[in-house]
Order: C-alpha cells, then sequence, then structure tokens
C-alpha cells in the first residue's frame, strides 16, 4: 500500500530525489559498529539560483559524523538563513549525508596549519525546504575538494553545489565561501 502511494506521484515530483536520499541513506547501515561524533558547523554560503532568491546566506548545522573508516559518512540537519537582507521567514531547513572520499595526510596543503591536517574531499546531497512554503523542495549536490581535518573538526573551503528540483533538473549553483565543523562530543567515550 505504501509502495502505490509513491507510484502514483506526479510527473515532475520527488521521486526520483527520495531514491537517491534512500540509496545513500541505506549505506549508514555498514557503520552500525563504530562510535559517531556529534559535530556542529558555521558556514557563509553565496548562491546563484531561483529557488535561493536571496544570495547570502548563514548556515548553522548539527551532524552525526561516522567518520572512523574510509570511506567517511555523515549526517547532517542544517538550517540557513538570509543575511542580506537577514529574514528568518525565508530561511531554509534541510537534511543530508556527506561523504568522505579520501584521506591524505602528506598533502600539498599541510602547510596551511601548525597541527597535523588531513586532505579528505568530500560529496554531498541535501534535502531543503522553505520555511515559509515547505511544500517548495530543492536539493543540492555538493563536492568539496578543499576540506581538511585537524583532529577537532574539519575546514572546508570553496565548496560549490548544483542546486536541483524535485525532478533532479539544474536550478542553478551555490559556492561555500568557508565552514568549519567543531567535534562537540564523541558517543560511547568517556572523557
Amino acid at each position: 500500500m505504501g509502495m502505490e502511494r509513491f507510484r502514483r506521484l506526479p510527473a515532475g515530483s520527488a521521486r526520483p530525489a527520495l531514491l537517491v536520499l534512500t540509496a545513500l541513506l541505506a549505506c549508514g547501515a555498514a557503520y552500525a559498529e563504530i562510535s559517531p561524533a556529534l559535530m556542529f558547523s558555521v558556514s557563509l554560503e553565496g548562491f546563484s539560483s531561483t529557488a535561493f532568491p536571496a544570495n547570502e546566506h548563514l548556515g548553522v548545522s548539527a551532524s552525526l559524523d561516522l567518520d572512523r573508516g574510509m570511506p567517511g559518512l555523515s549526517f547532517t540537519l542544517k538550517a540557513l538563513v538570509p543575511v542580506n537582507p537577514p529574514s528568518l521567514t525565508a530561511a531554509k531547513l534541510g537534511a543530508g549525508i556527506d561523504l568522505t572520499v579520501a584521506q591524505w595526510r602528506n598533502n600539498p596543503f599541510s602547510w596551511v596549519s601548525p597541527r597535523h591536517n588531513y586532505l579528505t574531499p568530500s560529496l554531498g546531497f541535501m534535502a531543503y525546504l522553505s520555511v515559509d512554503a515547505p511544500h517548495e523542495i530543492m536539493f543540492a549536490a555538493s563536492i568539496s575538494p578543499l576540506r581538511f581535518y585537524s583532529g577537532e573538526g574539519y575546514i572546508s573551503v570553496a565548496s560549490l553545489s548544483l542546486i536541483l528540483d524535485t525532478a533532479l533538473a539544474g536550478k542553478g549553483w551555490a559556492i561555500t565561501v568557508f565552514e568549519f565543523y567543531h567535534t562537540f562530543a564523541r558517543i560511547g567515550e568517556r572523557p
């Protein structure tokens, strides 16, 4: 009965995106034995998309990071608030998944920090809805080639995203100027 409702979704609906998100979430089952980390982040993001009429957004997110092995996996809840002009009613709420695809300790950017850092590029997929119009769903497929891990969290610079509608057709692009992640706590570990 549940699948019948799914098959009856109208053309141009969220069906393709739901299939992609379901497949990505299914990958999380392989990480059930890992002690995850709770992380939070702050970002500054710019959009060139009709789905995000205000261009600059401040992002705040909370993540469950399962990045103890390769590939690494994170589940994220995010709020994007326009900053120019500021507006809480035009905010977007999102949920998504990130996949760390590699980890290099000896990387060409190791000089940027006195601490040991790893280059940890990632791919991501987020679903967003508007606070003022929750029926409007959009997606963002992202790549973060300059993402670094330094022990307590990640720093990501110049990440790129493709903004998609519910049929996964391109509706614009975005750049995350920077995003700072910090580990809040490790689940299952004592201080």
